[in-house]
């Protein structure tokens, strides 16, 4: 079990009124969903380095057989061999894997932090001006949600939040769906 997760069952123990059953099981199910992203955004994650590893693998080994053919031939502008296209072929294959999976995380990871706002809004129940539709709505409502509840949130939490949207919301947002037909890396 995950360190979130004993830290979630702390916090029900905690929370007396939420172990009823009916409000215990929407906010345990809701828990569950966020839990069942955040390993799908883990698994992700480990595939994310295996396909980088392979990548890099594949674009060096190309880049070292051009450069062995550039210099027997002493010319650096030349049809490539059958091998070299094999190569250039497998890097290419290698690098449409490794921009799938950065999307990859980066879509599950904003699922995970809107199932995270969803199960936070199970808890809260619904704000009037305080959305829980989505992390970025949520995150960007702390102030509502403090005059809404007579609480603060910790300014640790909310530097936390925005540097999450930041990194994932935006960058997924304004990078990757907006972003036209380039290739990372071009040979």
């Amino acid at each position: 079990m995950s360190n979130l997760l004993y830290q979630l069952s702390a916090f029900l123990k905690t929370e007396p009124k939420y172990l009823e059953r009916e409000k215990g099981n929407i906010f345990a199910s809701a828990l569950s969903q966020t839990y069942r992203y955040l390993e799908f955004t883990d698994t992700i994650r480990a595939r994310v380095e295996k396909a980088s590893a392979k990548f890099i693998t594949s674009l060096n080994e190309f880049q070292e057989m051009l450069n062995k053919g550039n210099n027997q031939t002493g010319k650096s502008g030349r049809y490539l061999t059958k091998k070299e296209e094999a190569q250039f072929r497998r890097k290419n294959k290698n690098s449409q894997v490794f921009q799938l999976e950065i999307e990859s995380f980066y879509i599950f990871a904003k699922i995970y932090l809107d199932k995270t706002a969803h199960a936070l809004e199970t808890y809260f129940g619904e704000r009037r001006n305080c959305s829980f539709e989505s992390f970025s709505k949520f995150a960007s409502k702390f102030k509502t949600l403090e005059s809404v509840d007579k609480f603060t949130v910790e300014l640790e939490l909310q530097e936390i939040a925005l540097k999450l949207k930041q990194e994932i919301v935006d960058f997924r947002d304004k990078k990757l769906r907006t972003r036209r037909c380039r290739v990372c890396i071009m040979v």
